[in-house]
């Protein structure tokens, strides 16, 4: 994301159109407010372990769409001046559907954090995963003019798809957590609920041999 904030206007007008940057930018802002009251319905609906890798593979998508575009472009100089063109506008498009990912994103990694980030751990943590991440972010912006665009795009989609196995790995060790710790439960339950008789079922042989009358008690102590 922090990338995507330098190279959106590069990807918009490549050939020096005239694009209002402001419009772009409130439409992005839109978007991104619009994923966060998704992420609201999506928390009562399911955990974020369960539909981010989903949001990461949307993000991945929309970053393959500038880089493609990008990749195929033809230089012209006739555009210089004008209007947005088509392919900006796809791009654009592009760009929104990442940003509604943003805003799914932050509210949904939030609570990640204080439900598997010990509290008294979390800022250490965080700031340690700042330090290449911004080392990233430097060195991408440094070496800007040096990588087409379509290759920092790329990038960025593959980045995206790294998050997105990652979110799938921490899926299965909760799933697998939760598996064993509910294994060791049922068991325990298991052993408690044997000592109860189902209303219903056939007796035990231990209780069909039991008297019923006083003569067969007498014989049951005959034999």
């Amino acid at each position: 994301m922090y990338s995507f904030v330098f190279l959106w206007t590069m990807a918009l007008s490549p050939n020096k159109e005239a694009i209002q940057h402001g419009l772009v930018f409130t439409n992005l802002m839109a978007a991104c407010m619009l994923g966060s009251l998704l992420s609201a319905a999506l928390m009562k609906r399911a955990k974020p372990e369960r539909y981010l890798p989903l949001v990461f593979a949307a993000a991945a998508a929309a970053f393959a769409v500038p880089a493609i575009a990008d990749f195929l472009r033809v230089p012209d100089a006739s555009l210089h001046g004008k209007g947005i063109t088509f392919s900006g506008v796809v791009q654009m498009l592009a760009f929104c559907a990442f940003e509604v990912c943003v805003g799914v994103f932050w509210p949904s990694v939030m609570r990640q954090r204080a439900e598997y980030v010990p509290e008294e751990q979390r800022a250490t943590i965080i700031n340690v995963f700042r330090v290449p991440l911004n080392a990233f972010v430097c060195g991408a912006l440094y070496n800007v003019e040096r990588f087409p665009l379509w290759g920092m795009f790329a990038l960025c989609a593959g980045l995206m798809c790294a998050a997105m196995a990652c979110q799938l790995r921490l899926a299965a060790l909760v799933a697998a957590s939760r598996d064993g710790s509910g294994g060791g439960g049922g068991g325990g339950g298991g052993g408690v609920g044997g000592g109860h008789h189902a209303k219903g079922s056939p007796a035990p042989a231990a209780f069909e041999r039991l008297p019923t009358s006083e003569g067969d008690a007498v014989e049951m102590m005959a034999k």
